[in-house]
């Protein structure tokens, strides 16, 4: 692909680019990563960017994660909670604490995640949320397993049935049941005879075995035919444990991967590596990361975990912005290469063909070309959870941040697509632009029953200058600018300075409170539909806060109003009123709000 000219416009902010694309995590426009834990979400996230965010981490294949994703994935949890969110928000946030917390104390060998987790699975046993529950009944069943080594061999065989019955029916995989497989041999080679161990291999070796998982299903496969001797069975495999050990001190079975000749595992020397590859960037560190490569290849041939190294291929191909041309070409080669790999596993797959198409976007491809890509990335990877994103991405890469008819007609192009995803998405800009330049030659028209059940229309600060205040009471940016937005208001409201707040709030009685308790006297859209707010779809408004400047004509005068607000309202307010609109008809005033 040829490297367009705006592709070296922004090569400055390259370092960000690389990241966003490379990393395990590609982190929303405009977040920047913490230095510590490059998973951690911004400081200031709200609740639904939280939630946002956590389901990017979710898509990302247990091999290529790395050490902090745990971590990350809790402290966001907790964010959420303690939001005190809707109970739909509730019980994503609880249920991807505990997940947090599981690959926290699994993959990290936290102790502190692990005795957490156990507490909660107990606080959370009898949740009115049937999936919260379940979660914890199996979390606790785990803990049960793990720490049942000296139980009698008669609560062991009854534990050994429970634990059957919990894993009948799910899809096995050896990021979340590793752990627990492993505890399940330890217990049975501390049965009273060989006979019944030997049964009990055979019967979870048939359950783990038809497991769409690979790792899960070659450890089953070998646990079908073990039998009790010393060895030491040790999951390593891509999630599975991430090296957990288990002394099966009875048990013959092989390993799920072979003790390498090196003390590192795969997944251990993978993780080193990726953790350390910010200093093997540069052409100088080119030797020493290729016999990095080449040792464990030559070490794990058949590993799926190889195929993690052609994303760091990518990370250090786009590292260099003198030669971006050439790194655009060898990070494309080196995602093509798990694309057609017949091993990769589809997580990866997935996660190559959406860098892809990121690679592409962020260069300015051309747009046909890339449209063509998106329709082919939908169809391999229909179900993935990147698509709507790219289609939006996508979408902007046509708009190219203008709001013009030349915006419209290309993105027109798209709409016809037969891709629907990305012809919806072109099909929704374009009615967001064409009310956007409605307003360049008409007033905004704002018609609402408020929050407290008032008819308000914005026609009756005719005359006024007002601000117009997309935000709601769960977004940390909106609530930490609030001061200001009430200073200025009881600073100008006596001069002619009004305020509509458009909240993207869900629940009425919590943004109620909070308008009283701050004491704004303004009057405040609502309907509840939090990013699918009414006006909030109008505009576009894809992030909060915004802030725009409605002028005495009532036409919007200034869409970014939140920057300089205090030095703008003023320099407005000494423009003269109109002497026609200054005085309005007693029907037409807004609602009392005292």
């Amino acid at each position: 692909m040829q490297c367009r000219e705006n592709c070296r416009k922004f090569a400055g902010g390259l370092a960000l680019w690389i990241f966003i694309l490379t990393s395990p995590l590609a982190l929303a426009d405009g977040q920047t990563p913490a230095a510590s834990n490059p998973y951690l979400p911004p400081a200031n996230d709200s609740p639904a960017l939280l939630k946002a965010h956590i389901e990017k981490m979710q898509k990302i294949a247990p091999a290529a994660r790395q050490a902090g994703f745990g971590e990350a994935m809790v402290a966001a949890s907790d964010r959420i909670l303690e939001s005190n969110p809707p109970d739909s928000l509730r019980s994503f946030a609880v249920l991807s604490l505990f997940d947090g917390l599981h690959e926290w104390a699994d993959a990290e060998k936290n102790a502190d995640a692990d005795k957490r987790l156990a507490e909660l699975a107990t606080k959370y046993a009898g949740d009115s949320d049937k999936k919260i529950a379940a979660a914890a009944a199996f979390y606790d069943l785990e803990q049960r397993v793990l720490k049942a080594g000296d139980a009698p061999p008669n609560d062991i065989s009854k534990l050994l049935d429970k634990v059957k019955t919990a894993l009948t029916g799910h899809t096995l995989t050896a990021a979340k049941y590793g752990r627990i497989a492993l505890g399940t041999v330890a217990l049975i080679n501390n049965l009273d005879t060989d006979q019944e161990a030997e049964k009990r291999f055979k019967e979870f070796g048939l359950l783990f075995a038809a497991s769409s998982d690979p790792v899960m299903a070659r450890f089953g496969t070998q646990l079908k035919t073990t039998k009790r001797h010393p060895k030491t069975i040790v999951v390593t495999d891509q999630g599975a444990g991430n090296a957990a050990q288990s002394t099966a001190s009875k048990t013959e079975a092989p390993p799920i991967t072979e003790a390498p000749a090196k003390t590192e595992t795969a997944q251990q020397w993978v993780q080193r590596v990726e953790a350390n590859l910010t200093s093997l960037t540069g052409s100088t560190h080119d030797a020493e990361y290729d016999n990095e490569k080449a040792a464990f290849l030559k070490q794990y041939p058949h590993d799926p975990l190889r195929w993690s190294w052609n994303f760091m291929d990518v990370r250090r191909a786009l590292s260099a912005p003198q030669n971006l041309e050439q790194g655009i070409k060898t990070a494309k080669a080196a995602l093509a290469e798990v694309l057609a790999a017949g091993d990769a596993p589809p997580q990866l797959k997935e996660q190559a063909s959406t860098l892809n198409l990121q690679i592409d976007i962020l260069s300015h491809a051309p747009l046909a070309d890339v449209a063509k890509s998106f329709s082919a990335h939908v169809k391999a990877f229909p179900n993935s959870t990147a698509n709507a994103g790219l289609a939006q991405s996508i979408v902007q890469l046509a708009g190219r941040g203008q709001m013009d008819e030349a915006a419209i007609a290309r993105l027109r192009d798209l709409k016809a697509s037969s891709d629907g995803l990305l012809a919806a998405a072109a099909a929704d800009r374009i009615t967001v632009l064409e009310n956007l330049l409605q307003l360049k030659t008409k007033p905004l028209e704002l018609k609402f029953t408020d929050v407290d059940g008032r008819h308000f229309d914005l026609e009756s600060y005719r005359g006024k200058v007002v601000l117009v205040d997309f935000w709601a009471t769960w977004c940390g940016p909106c609530v930490e600018g609030l001061p200001e937005v009430i200073e200025q208001y009881n600073k100008y409201h006596d001069q002619g300075f009004e305020i509509v707040g458009i909240s993207f709030d869900q629940e009425k009685p919590t943004l109620q409170q909070f308008v009283k308790d701050k004491q704004m006297p303004w009057v405040q859209f609502f309907d509840g539909k939090v990013w699918d707010n009414t006006y909030g779809k109008k505009y576009g408004i894809s992030a909060i806060p915004a802030m725009w400047l409605v002028g005495r004509d009532g036409k919007v005068i200034d869409f970014n109003a939140r920057m300089g607000l205090a030095q703008k309202i003023p320099k407005l307010l000494e423009t003269a009123a109109d002497p026609a609109q200054a005085t309005l008809p007693a029907a037409a005033k807004p609602p009392d709000k005292s």
